[in-house]
């Protein structure tokens, strides 16, 4: 690794940071506790931002919406093209349908 890939110098000088492409809060949520975990604030525009939170502050805004519900999309059935995309409109259908009814039972009053 050379000094490039090892990032930039920070305000402490004993101390490097790393910029790395994390694309969800659980990919960064599973990083080694030994990591410091600065992220931009999910609400704000990533890497356009100078609003970062750590790894607690993310873990309580995003838990609550990282546990899965349960929604497997289904394998294709036919080796047509035209028959597998009606497959996969059906299913996504299907699938929305029951996100929708998950979203009501959770008391998102969902039309």
């Amino acid at each position: 690794m050379t000094e490039k890939d090892r990032g930039s110098d920070c305000d402490d000088p004993g101390r490097r940071t790393v910029s790395r492409g994390i694309t969800n809060a659980k990919q960064a949520l599973s990083l080694s506790d030994g990591i410091d975990v600065s992220v931009s604030h999910p609400d704000r525009d990533s890497g356009r931002t100078e609003e970062f939170i750590d790894r607690e502050e993310l873990r309580t805004l995003a838990e609550p919406w990282m546990e899965s519900v349960g929604i497997r999309f289904p394998a294709p059935i036919s080796a047509d093209a035209v028959d597998r995309s009606n497959e996969a409109k059906a299913a996504t259908r299907t699938v929305l349908q029951e996100i929708v009814a998950s979203a009501s039972e959770a008391g998102w009053a969902t039309r």
